[in-house]
């Protein structure tokens, strides 16, 4: 278990990533280079930390079972696919709407997407204190837009910010990037479920080298043609600093994420506080590294749809311990395998402890 020196560390390493992502992404504006092909070396940044730490840890690792391309495409390439959406998406809307107006639509869209779609896909229901959160949400995203219509401050004042009223596709963009966001979240928790044996580590690996597959073949969609041709110089702007300062942004932010996950001490209500302290921290960073004016309107604002996103998580309902019984027969034999210990059973037969009352002892 790391000390609290560490866990403290982990903390501030997250929230600040978090809240750094946008704005580099808004303070690499001046650059022109392919959005598409950074996040192609993202993937493989995310890799190249990954795999020597799954290396290190075969000890651990050596009692997995090993899946089928097919299975892992499913139950991995869906989600990699989907965050590959929501970074080209980032890469879009920011320069055009700012990096804190950008949060704004953001978490707003965020927040709806994944309660609806884990209602849909993971059967879980909305309790009434998370309305509450996302009514409060709400009402701190309009007082943010409302603050920024009157001149208030708050769009950015990155390199290519438009004004008010900003442009509607920026808006969709960002909407679309939120809703993928949601969807990655909801099909890894998903993927997490059929195959509870296997380490976070691992299944982030899997998701990082799926992700390198899903951005190429983004960026082969949308500039394939004329890369081919000449008109567009592949790896344009990567002299400059601007494209490599995105690239580690996103590939920390990913990371620190799956930190949070793995490390003792910290899981999803702590994420969550991180997140909304990172949608306070983009106020003073923006002000700092792009020069934003900031209202007192603006920052209020801000606090409560970073209070409502908090609050929205914290009440989330808890989920029973079950086995779940995947359609595929690989993951369904990864899932039987743990069946023994979510009884609560040991090879021995003589400890009747069950595994949820053991973690919310060491919790306690």
């Amino acid at each position: 278990m790391p000390s609290n020196l560490a866990r403290r560390l982990i903390f501030v390493a997250a929230t600040a990533s978090k809240a750094w992502e946008p704005l580099s992404v808004d303070l690499a504006g001046h650059t022109p280079y392919l959005f598409a092909a950074a996040l192609v070396l993202c993937e493989v940044t995310k890799l190249a930390v990954l795999l020597p730490a799954l290396a290190l840890s075969q000890p651990l690792q050596q009692h997995q079972q090993h899946i089928s391309w097919r299975t892992s495409a499913l139950h991995y390439g869906s989600p990699s696919l989907s965050l590959a959406i929501c970074n080209l998406c980032l890469g879009y809307a920011v320069p055009r709407l700012g990096a804190l107006l950008y949060q704004i639509f953001f978490q707003l869209a965020t927040v709806s997407a994944t309660g609806l779609l884990a209602m849909a896909l993971l059967s879980e229901r909305v309790t009434a204190a998370q309305w509450a959160a996302l009514a409060l949400l709400t009402a701190g995203s309009l007082g943010a837009i409302a603050a920024r219509t009157s001149g208030g401050g708050g769009g950015g004042g990155g390199s290519t910010d438009a004004g008010w009223p900003p442009p509607a596709a920026a808006v969709l963009l960002t909407l679309l990037g939120a809703i993928a966001l949601s969807l990655n979240t909801v099909l890894s928790e998903r993927a997490a479920r059929d195959a509870p044996n296997r380490s976070t580590l691992r299944q982030s690996v899997d998701i990082s080298a799926w992700g390198v597959a899903a951005t190429a073949a983004l960026l082969c969609g949308l500039h394939g043609a004329d890369i081919a041709t000449g008109a567009t110089s592949l790896l344009a702007g990567f002299g400059q600093p601007g494209p490599w300062l995105v690239i580690v942004s996103i590939a920390a932010a990913d990371l620190t994420m799956v930190v949070f996950c793995m490390a003792d001490g910290l899981g999803a209500n702590a994420y969550s506080v991180s997140r909304a302290l990172a949608m306070v921290a983009s106020v003073p960073l923006a002000h700092l590294a792009l020069g934003s004016r900031v209202s007192a309107a603006f920052a209020a604002s801000s606090a409560a749809v970073a209070a409502g996103g908090y609050l929205f998580a914290l009440h989330k309902p808890e989920r029973q311990p079950l086995v779940h019984r995947s359609s595929d027969p690989c993951l369904s034999s990864l899932a039987s395998d743990t069946a023994p210990l979510m009884e609560g059973r040991t090879h021995a037969g003589a400890v009747e402890l069950s595994v949820s009352d053991r973690s919310s002892r060491e919790i306690e």
